[in-house]
């Protein structure tokens, strides 16, 4: 069975609230460490804030708009709530988070394999409708939680302070060999980005990565005098998405 996303919405958390480099590296190695080797591709991944690997050249193309629409739609906020909400949080995953907090309670269901599904399928739809179906069935079948993680990794910006370079340590941490030898093995430089493939069913290698992603930083920082519009907001969460690849 495939790791949950609620747990690891829940190590988000975790790392968000991490400032010390250590104390990250033993966290995502304590949670990586008991995954099939599936799921701790899919988590290096999403850890980094990338849908889909550096090779993968599929990209989402989901927007702002789109994203919000789709928290209003289940939150039942109206245009002031969710300015509101966004305003005070700076970004749109923790926004929704505070919104669909008033939801009726759900038990997690969801997993990483279900999540790399729905990436696939909204990749794939054609056009802002069929994505938009596939954003609200996704986030139908999210926890707060869940959903707050789910929209900073299609927006691309995670906010966890993590890059790949710092999981590619971790690994390492978990299985007991030094970072070094490992970037050694591979040919890598610290801070090239690694992927795993998958040569067959269920055997993985990890190769170096061809192209790097510059680290994403939020748009609006600091406080602001004047309050952020909703067509800032949305400016700003596609301005993030289509960088992200």
């Amino acid at each position: 069975m495939s790791a949950s996303l609620q747990q690891f919405a829940q190590l988000c958390q975790e790392l968000a609230a991490t400032s010390k480099k250590l104390g990250k590296r033993s966290l995502i190695a304590d949670y990586l460490k008991p995954l099939a080797i599936k799921d701790i591709s899919r988590a290096a991944l999403y850890l980094s804030g990338q849908p889909f690997a550096e090779t993968d050249r599929r990209t989402l193309n989901v927007g702002g708009s789109l994203l919000s629409k789709a928290v209003s739609q289940l939150s039942g906020a109206d245009r002031d709530a969710m300015y509101a909400a966004y305003h005070k949080n700076g970004d749109l995953g923790a926004a929704a988070y505070d919104l669909l907090a008033n939801r009726q309670p759900m038990s997690p269901t969801l997993s990483l394999e279900d999540v790399e599904a729905a990436l696939d399928e909204i990749a794939a739809a054609k056009g802002p409708t069929a994505k938009q179906r596939l954003v609200l069935d996704l986030f139908t079948k999210a926890t707060p939680l869940e959903a707050k993680y789910l929209i900073k990794l299609i927006t691309g910006d995670m906010r966890i302070g993590v890059k790949q370079s710092l999981v590619e340590e971790a690994i390492a941490f978990a299985y007991g060999v030094e970072p070094s030898q490992v970037r050694h093995a591979l040919g890598l430089e610290t801070g090239d980005r690694v992927e795993f493939v998958e040569q067959e069913k269920g055997q993985f290698v990890i190769i170096p990565a061809t192209r790097s992603i510059q680290e994403l930083k939020g748009l609006f920082q600091g406080k602001r005098s004047k309050p952020v519009s909703i067509e800032e907001m949305n400016a700003a969460i596609a301005k993030r998405a289509s960088g992200s690849r």
